[in-house]
């Protein structure tokens, strides 16, 4: 089942929108914050029916479909993060096909951008705004085959790989935040933060270990929905900068999922 549900969460309480309808369900879709508004782009309703379609998000009107001259190829599977006054999004797949180009989404079109060096194309990865650059990591390729362990950086121009003294092992299906000075990036079992210049492992973790959660940053914290693992989760967990906790929200909470999205708004 493919949810078009919309929630809020407050530190405390998941409040469900009961506005008019905006996006049809999806799942693998990335979602990011531009001024006071959420863009959503793309995702998919089954294997082979990856989708192009933009959404803009506000808390007074709630979802509005936008129509850009230009736009991305229908993907799921990719990442965005905002980058002062833009949207960056990258690569992804549809069916078998995976992407490696880079847009950026103004508040009112998609502009493709062609950097001179970028990551190679791959599909479930992370990305993240730290220090005025947009950190990439992780994802795979070949179908789910193989695994990346790169660190790249997009400083609103080109893609800088980085070259960090302990990288990760190669993992996929990886939601970051940033909190604090740092990035959480997270594949729903290992924990790690990249402050700028190295990764570190975290030795708190979720429990029980997922797949596909959802992250966003509130309130110099990351929170975490949801996720699959032999079902689905609808639980939410908080990360303080050091350490995971599992919260008791108050009231209706959203049901189980996986592959959805989250991102922060003002």
């Amino acid at each position: 089942m493919y949810l078009n549900d919309t929630w809020e969460w407050d530190g405390y309480t998941w409040t469900q929108w009961t506005g008019p309808q905006g996006p049809f369900g999806r799942a693998e879709h990335a979602m990011a914050t531009l001024g006071n508004k959420v863009v959503l782009f793309g995702g998919n309703f089954g294997d082979q029916y990856a989708v192009d379609d933009t959404w803009e998000w506000d808390e007074s009107s709630g979802w509005t479909s936008q129509h850009p001259a230009s736009h991305p190829a229908k993907r799921d599977s990719f990442a965005m993060a905002t980058l002062g006054n833009k949207v960056v999004l990258f690569g992804g797949k549809s069916g078998t096909n995976y992407y490696d180009d880079t847009w950026e989404w103004d508040g009112s079109t998609w502009t493709q951008r062609t950097p001179a060096t970028h990551p190679a194309a791959r599909a479930d990865f992370g990305m993240a705004t730290l220090n005025n650059t947009v950190v990439l990591f992780g994802g795979d390729y070949d179908n789910g085959n193989g695994h990346f362990t790169d660190t790249w950086e997009w400083d609103g121009n080109n893609w800088t790989q980085r070259t960090p003294a302990t990288p990760p092992g190669g993992t996929y299906v990886v939601s970051m935040a940033t909190v604090g000075s740092q990035i959480l990036a997270t594949d729903g079992d290992s924990t790690l933060t990249w402050d700028g210049n190295n990764w570190t492992y975290s030795k708190s973790t979720l429990q029980p270990t997922r797949l596909f959660p959802a992250m966003a940053t509130r309130g110099g914290k990351a929170t975490l929905f949801g996720g699959y693992l032999n079902g689905y989760f609808s639980d939410t967990w908080e990360w303080d900068g050091s350490s995971w906790a599992q919260l008791t929200p108050t009231g209706t909470i959203p049901p189980g999922r996986n592959s959805s999205a989250m991102t922060s708004v003002p």
